[in-house]
């Protein structure tokens, strides 16, 4: 995370591409580097000053869930400053599927109102065969 750190203060204060944190978020994701995808993540508000947009809140959801952290996950949606959206239910859903944790998913499609979901992004919502 030392490159990710040293190349955001190389902007010195001026715009940072929002795509950058997603870059580098969902590198994490991929590569399963959950404590540093987190900490990117947290590096974004607290020294950068950057408010996560639901870009962010996606790729951290994916991270989360990929590394069996649900709980965790849902309490992060649950403090989301905006509504999450059907790409962030969706990624929670399908980590509950991964993770084989019927608890969380019947949390969150009562949250969710999962109606609500199939309406917004039909074509992604294969719950079924949970």
């Amino acid at each position: 995370m030392a490159w990710f750190q040293g190349g955001m203060s190389s902007f010195n204060g001026r715009n940072i591409p929002e795509a950058i944190n997603s870059s580098v978020l969902s590198a994490c994701t991929h590569a399963g580097m959950i404590k540093e995808g987190s900490e990117c993540f947290l590096s974004m508000t607290r020294d950068f000053n950057i408010r996560p947009e639901i870009e962010h809140y996606g790729c951290m959801v994916d991270l989360l869930c990929k590394a069996g952290l649900l709980e965790d996950t849902l309490g992060m949606i649950r403090d989301m400053r905006m509504e999450p959206n059907a790409v962030i239910w969706s990624a929670l859903l399908g980590g509950c599927k991964l993770q084989k944790n019927l608890e969380i998913a019947e949390i969150a499609v009562s949250i969710s109102h999962v109606n609500k979901l199939m309406i917004m992004k039909p074509d992604n919502m294969d719950i079924t065969h949970f």
